[in-house]
């Protein structure tokens, strides 16, 4: 018999986020819906890209994570789908853009937005799935699970005492994963895409949504091939001591080319939640747009209800605020940290000088600058 606690916390979404966020995450799916039946032409256009993408990213994530992590007890194969789907849903809105578009009309009501937008998610979705397919070729796990999913189970156990039901936990994030691209994702980039209004132009909002990923994406490449360098020369070193306890963003490697390191101890996890900031911003315009149309129904006008109004920003708020729990505390920084503080003594320096996420203090969040986090956060809820 599961306990009312287990069942809570084998359903809730992300690491961090409080149970009643699981009403709005889950609830998400429903706008949908809402959007077809009552949003004329652009929801159907809406809904019918909505139900082919869930189709693409269950087949997708059926066949390359769900059914050999039943097999295998290993999930790390959603580093693989997960970007996949990313390019799969990108796939499509260019499909759509492409064969509405007549590139004769200038005028033509996807004329910029859906190619754009398209564009950004195949280049986002893209460089992780080659990145991940070439990493972890050939795809046969010899160690095992990935040390993040490692710690997720390690945490699962820690939580709930229940190891037996971890193989099912581990079916419910992966799926996460899936609804995050059939649902989170998909609903501003097709919400975008498929924009019948203020055909031909690029509001400035669109513009600066459009900028704001392209930097964002510029600087999360950075911090990467910071870290790749950083790697690199902790090869080279190979077993000393100095490479042993190196840490990227410490002396000696703190240098120009180490910078985004200097500033947040994860830059590469806070500039890809910006690019998924980005896209939400680009969205802006076009839910207000979707707020503002006026439908016909036996000859009575009226316009959007307020649930497809008032969803559209929950889903926007939702696409922000998971991510955050992912790259910092479900798969992302928490995770990573927890290795480094034990296998690198002079990390805990780092933390104590260094906000996690941020690369600037930002009020109302918690920068985690405290030496051996999460270790000495874990042994303080045993200690309890």
């Amino acid at each position: 018999m599961v306990s009312w606690s287990v069942f809570f916390r084998l359903m809730a979404p992300g690491a961090r986020l409080h149970p009643l966020e699981a009403i709005p995450f889950y609830g998400c799916a429903v706008w949908f819906a809402v959007v077809e039946s009552e949003v004329g032409d652009w929801g159907h256009e809406i809904a019918k890209l909505a139900i082919t993408n869930a189709f693409l990213q269950a087949g997708l994530f059926l066949v390359v994570v769900q059914i050999p992590c039943w097999c295998t007890g290993i999930m790390s194969n959603v580093d693989l789908a997960w970007p996949s789907g990313l390019v799969s849903l990108a796939g499509l809105v260019l499909w759509h853009h492409f064969e509405n578009y007549d590139g004769e009309r200038s005028t033509d009501a996807w004329g910029y937005r859906s190619f754009l937008v398209g564009m950004a998610l195949l280049l986002h979705g893209g460089r992780m799935a080659v990145g991940a397919m070439v990493l972890f070729f050939p795809y046969d796990w010899p160690n095992g699970d990935l040390p993040r999913y490692k710690y997720a189970r390690a945490r699962w156990i820690a939580e709930t005492g229940a190891e037996h039901l971890w193989w099912l936990k581990q079916q419910q994030e992966t799926l996460l994963q899936a609804y995050a691209n059939s649902v989170l994702i998909a609903a501003p980039v097709i919400l975008v895409a498929t924009n019948p209004n203020h055909p031909g132009e690029l509001r400035p909002m669109e513009m600066f949504g459009l900028g704001s990923w392209l930097v964002c994406s510029v600087l999360e490449n950075i911090s990467d091939a910071q870290k790749i360098h950083f790697q690199r020369k902790l090869r080279k070193a190979g077993t000393s001591d100095s490479a042993k306890e190196a840490v990227i963003g410490s002396p000696p490697y703190d240098g120009w080319n180490y910078c985004m390191w200097t500033k947040s101890r994860h830059p590469n996890y806070f500039f890809e939640w910006m690019c998924w900031n980005s896209l939400v911003l680009t969205a802006i315009p076009s839910a207000l747009d979707l707020g503002n149309t006026v439908i016909e129904t036996n000859h009575h006008h009226h316009t959007t209800s307020w649930i497809a109004r008032f969803g559209i920003w929950v889903l926007l708020a939702c696409l922000s605020r998971t991510f955050y729990d992912c790259l910092l505390y479900w798969t992302g920084a928490e995770p990573a940290e927890s290795r480094s503080v034990k296998r690198r003594p002079l990390y805990k320096e780092y933390q104590k000088s260094t906000n996690v996420f941020f690369p600037v203090s930002v009020p109302f969040f918690d920068h985690h600058r405290t030496p051996r986090w999460p270790v000495e956060e874990e042994e303080s809820k045993k200690d309890d």
